[in-house]
């Protein structure tokens, strides 16, 4: 990845909205943000043959990075590399990449579906992710990094002790510091893998397996 890019960390679900997001960065793209690049992470669901075809109509072969799954090790940089992350999922049950990004003071622009602006709070910048014009807006690739951390233990504890609410837990049981199984296999191997999650020891509580986004299928 080289800068400026803009990061996002998600398997291909189709309700990733991946599609959408690459046809904003032709449109950003083609109207002057020539250097700006898409650096996307996770395994292969899916979502690939239209994602596949969407980015095989930009102009430039390196406008779209795909790394796949990335090991928990790299993660922190490159949240901290990128000029913010990306998070246009139309379902998200938590989103721990969220946390990820707050907690490496990652910039934020994400979608207000499912349970994003509660988990985000005023650290995101907001954006209908159903409309690709928006997505496109050149005044949205301006986003402040934030220059105080974010209370990571408040946001999860938030979730915790709900009546009906999932069990939070680590991608496939990970310690804290060990890097979850299967992170640095290729995407499309038929198996899934997790990540490892990049957040900090004091989020030892946080048990939660976030459909299509951390968990089994993450980056």
């Amino acid at each position: 990845a080289r800068p400026p890019f803009i990061l996002y960390p998600a398997a291909t679900w189709p309700h990733k909205n991946h599609v959408r997001l690459v046809k904003a960065l032709h449109r950003a793209r083609a109207r002057g943000a020539r250097d700006l690049q898409l650096v996307l992470t996770g395994n292969a669901f899916h979502a690939e043959p239209e994602i596949e075809r969407a980015c095989a109509e930009l102009d430039g072969r390196d406008a779209v990075l795909r790394l796949g799954p990335i090991a928990a090790d790299d993660l922190p940089a490159l949240y901290r590399s990128a000029m913010f992350m990306v998070f246009p999922s139309l379902y998200e049950g938590f989103g721990i990449p969220l946390l990820e990004a707050m907690h490496c003071r990652c910039p934020i622009l994400a979608s207000r579906f499912g349970s994003i602006p509660e988990v985000a709070g005023d650290a995101a910048e907001y954006v209908d992710a159903l409309d690709v014009e928006a997505l496109a807006d050149p005044g949205r690739l301006i986003v402040r990094r934030r220059d105080t951390p974010v209370d990571l233990g408040r946001v999860v504890g938030q979730f915790q002790g709900r009546s009906g609410a999932t069990q939070l837990r680590r991608p496939h049981g990970v310690r804290p510091g060990e890097r979850a199984r299967g992170a640095a296999r290729r995407p499309g191997r038929g198996r899934r893998e997790g990540s490892g999650c990049v957040v900090p020891a004091a989020l030892d509580g946080a048990r939660r397996s976030c459909r299509g986004g951390c968990g089994e299928s993450v980056r």
